[in-house]
């Protein structure tokens, strides 16, 4: 017959276990979206304040917070690559396509992976003509 104390060792071991089961599913499941919200409104609030005049504080703030804000003027060329010895650098390539999807003075939210496997949340606002903020 086991003892007594070798059936509470047992619950004890199942009982932690089972919470460290359940956080961890927890994690899996919700985290990564929970903290892709987070980040969205912190971009989106970082985008309402954006005047040409506050640029450096506000780029210096939401560095702090690890985003990247960046004034871009944008070209009507799009030959990118032409040269064969240089590679095109991708957020260039991402600047075109966002233009496209920005010149009806709409804002674009998405997530894009990188070549590092990396997602990133992009946001890009028309400011004017020639000019978006990403």
């Amino acid at each position: 017959m086991k003892r007594i104390s070798y059936k509470i060792f047992l619950f004890l071991n199942c009982l932690t276990y089972s919470f460290i089961a359940l956080y961890v599913l927890i994690n899996y499941l919700f985290l990564e979206d929970y903290q892709i919200g987070l980040k969205k409104k912190e971009i989106i609030s970082l985008a309402k304040e954006y005047k040409s005049e506050n640029y450096e504080d506000l780029k210096e703030e939401a560095q702090l917070n690890a985003i990247f804000i960046k004034e871009v003027s944008i070209h009507k060329e799009k030959n990118i690559g032409d040269n064969k010895n240089i590679k095109p650098h991708p957020m260039k390539i991402i600047e075109n396509e966002l233009w496209d999807d920005v010149k009806n003075g709409k804002e674009v939210l998405n997530i894009q992976m990188g070549r590092d496997n990396i997602k990133r949340i992009v946001l890009a606002k028309k400011l004017n003509d020639d000019k978006m903020l990403i």
